[in-house]
């Protein structure tokens, strides 16, 4: 299979015509910019933990901004041969202010399990 080549004709065909200005510049568009001060202009991980026993595949909880929004991201991750970790398509992506309740059912959920005896109380 060939790769994919990058058509560099129609960037510069538009600098030449002078075109370019209509186009959207996503550095000086306030919607699109990030300022110093943000604190999610990198991913913020905040918890990673294995998934099962034989260490291929691992949960990692991050804040992080999508298409300008902060949203936290609980995803499943593998590592590769190489050791690196790469995401995969299981996962779930929530708006920061979903949040709350996403934390109120994670707290049921716990209080449910220790009733039914399926866990240990944390010491």
């Amino acid at each position: 299979m060939k790769a994919a080549r990058f058509n560099t004709r129609r960037p510069r065909q538009a600098i030449s015509e002078g075109s370019l200005g209509r186009h959207l510049d996503i550095a000086v568009d306030p919607a699109f910019a990030t300022h110093a001060g943000d604190p999610l202009a990198e991913e913020i991980v905040v918890a990673q933990f294995w998934k099962g026993r034989q260490r291929s595949n691992h949960i990692r909880i991050c804040l992080k901004r999508f298409e300008g929004r902060a949203i936290v991201d609980v995803r499943q991750f593998f590592v590769t041969g190489a050791g690196r970790s790469q995401p995969t398509m299981r996962g779930v992506a929530l708006s920061i202010e979903k949040l709350p309740d996403l934390l109120k059912a994670i707290e049921k959920a716990y209080t449910k399990a220790l009733e039914l005896d399926l866990i240990e109380v944390a010491s």
